[in-house]
């Protein structure tokens, strides 16, 4: 039961993370299901660009924090 509440709690951030688009959180009032899809996509696509951008701004500033210590350190 723990392990599908894990996946479950996974599932609800990355939806909560694509819902950042607005479009997303209104009703969509349009009938063609190939521009419903493409939105989904898109917004799936920026989700994924910050995730990775967040991700590797933590790991330069934790990198940089470790090169910092390590000249002050030798000083």
């Amino acid at each position: 039961m723990q392990i599908f509440s894990s996946t479950r709690i996974i599932a609800e951030h990355a939806n909560s993370g694509i819902k950042r688009l607005r479009m997303l959180k209104d009703v969509l009032r349009i009938n063609n299901f190939l521009v419903r899809d493409t939105i989904r996509v898109v917004a799936c696509a920026l989700h994924n660009l910050r995730v990775i951008a967040i991700e590797s701004n933590i790991k330069y500033q934790s990198s940089y924090r470790a090169c910092a210590y390590v000249e002050n350190f030798s000083e």
